[in-house]
């Protein structure tokens, strides 16, 4: 069967996505060795003790594919799959401007690298906004049901959907009957407890996530976490502007009254997205908002206008968004990988990360050999400390004289004590030592290795 000339075009455009994924050095842009090694671990990949901060709904659905291809090359064709359908919800729904304005996004081809649950909400949220778009034309309530489920499933696969929910409240339901927003929020329950029922299956606490993640950013809201508040940058937010649409500006300020409800719903969600998110790498979360400003963009742009904003978006991201993925430093697929195995074979079966390095070296091994522990947790043996963090409240002296006060502590520790008797600690060659009790071993390619120099000295005597 012949194709016609759009259908080609959309192939050519799928077919470059998934080619971009597959030879980019660079896997993921935040949290994705979080997702992958838990993915692993689901998977019976176990070198690296697990650090979970988030739902593993994701994970739980990546450990098939791993078993069936254990690398990070099908992890990124999935990731891109995520984009792809959502291009697809956008093509059927809203018409082939819409399709384009968001395919040829620059911010769509920044996160072809990404591992991260951010993509399946991009695509959940995007039906999510066409059915509540939809209940607002038709007044069926099965349409605004089936919204508030998916927006609950947005936010089982990442807390921080939460504000999705609020948002599509806030435009389109603050002035309709209360019922209307019961109906919204029981739907959302119950899409939101399918994390509910995952956590019971993996560990066994059908709460596990729901307190880990949103405690963890109340105590960083609050500045007791190790984490804290990035500072706002403007560059985040012109990236933000540009990435997602090199017109987005015009259609603010030109549209506003035209497209008010789909505008405000775009203004509140960059707003959050930026006060949320501070450092560049932020700019992911973004992509989420990107299929609505390519629907706006769809209804008010001419063919040959879409087709130089696609022009524009591909220029972008051919010469600013795509060459950091492509960089020989990113390349821990291959180079990092070659160097831990060599590591390995010298000898080492066991080794201690570089800090916050050890998800970064684990995700990129599909063997149980080495083991990677964290320097981190080294470190507080070294000083003799369980403790992670603790975080402590007291509630403040009131003007009436009450005879109690609230007194709350939070303790964060470790789970077990391990022997780092004589194993090394592994850097790339860029990185100094942290600790001056080691000595600089052997370096490979791009890592180092660095033992204990009591080690070397009983093996020199010997």
């Amino acid at each position: 069967m012949k194709l016609d000339r759009f259908t080609a075009f959309m192939l050519l455009i799928f077919l470059g996505l998934i080619l971009v994924s597959t030879l980019a050095g660079r896997v993921g842009i935040h949290d994705a060795g979080e997702y992958i090694t838990i993915a692993k671990a689901m998977a019976g990949y176990e070198n690296v003790p697990l650090f979970s901060a988030h739902s593993v709904i994701y994970p739980l659905f990546l450990a098939p594919f791993i078993k069936i291809w254990p690398s990070l090359t099908m992890l990124k064709i999935i990731s891109v799959f995520w984009l792809i359908g959502t291009a697809l919800i956008l093509k059927k729904y809203y018409g082939k401007k819409a399709f384009l304005l968001f395919a040829l996004s620059p911010i769509v081809w920044f996160m072809t690298v990404e591992v991260s649950p951010i993509l399946p909400v991009t695509f959940f949220f995007t039906l999510s906004y066409y059915f509540i778009d939809k209940w607002k034309k038709e007044k069926k309530t099965k349409h605004l049901i089936y919204s508030g489920f998916l927006v609950g499933v947005c936010t089982a696969l990442w807390g921080g959907a939460l504000i999705l929910v609020v948002f599509l409240f806030l435009v389109y339901l603050l002035n309709e009957k209360a019922k209307l927003s019961i109906l919204l929020l029981i739907a959302f329950i119950a899409g939101y407890s399918t994390t509910f029922i995952t956590d019971q299956i993996v560990f066994g606490y059908f709460l596990q996530t729901t307190l880990t993640y949103f405690g963890a950013n109340l105590t960083t809201l609050f500045g007791l976490g190790s984490s804290k508040v990035p500072e706002l940058t403007l560059s985040l937010l012109a990236r933000a502007l540009f990435w997602i649409s090199p017109v987005l500006v015009f259609l603010i300020i030109r549209y506003k009254k035209e497209y008010k409800r789909e505008l405000l719903l775009i203004l509140l969600f960059l707003v959050f997205f930026y006060f949320r998110s501070g450092h560049p790498r932020g700019i992911k979360y973004f992509i989420i908002i990107a299929p609505l400003v390519a629907i706006a963009l769809g209804n008010v742009l001419t063919q040959k206008e879409v087709a130089i904003v696609g022009a524009v978006g591909i220029i972008i991201a051919v010469f600013i968004v795509l060459p950091p993925h492509f960089y020989a430093l990113h390349d821990i697929s291959g180079l990092y990988k070659d160097d831990l195995i060599a590591i390995q074979k010298d000898g080492h079966d066991t080794i201690i990360a570089g800090p916050s390095q050890a998800t970064e070296f684990a995700m990129i091994l599909f063997e149980d050999k080495p083991q990677i522990l964290w320097y981190e947790d080294f470190e507080l043996h070294k000083k003799g400390i369980t403790e992670y963090s603790r975080y402590s409240y007291k509630s403040p002296t009131t003007k009436l004289p009450l005879t109690k006060q609230v007194n709350v502590d939070i303790t964060l520790t470790r789970t077990q004590e391990r022997d780092y008797t004589g194993l090394p600690i592994v850097l790339p060659k860029d990185r100094a030592v942290p600790d001056p009790d080691f000595d600089l071993e052997k370096c490979y390619e791009v890592l180092c290795v660095y033992t204990p120099k009591k080690v070397k000295a009983s093996v020199s005597i010997g």
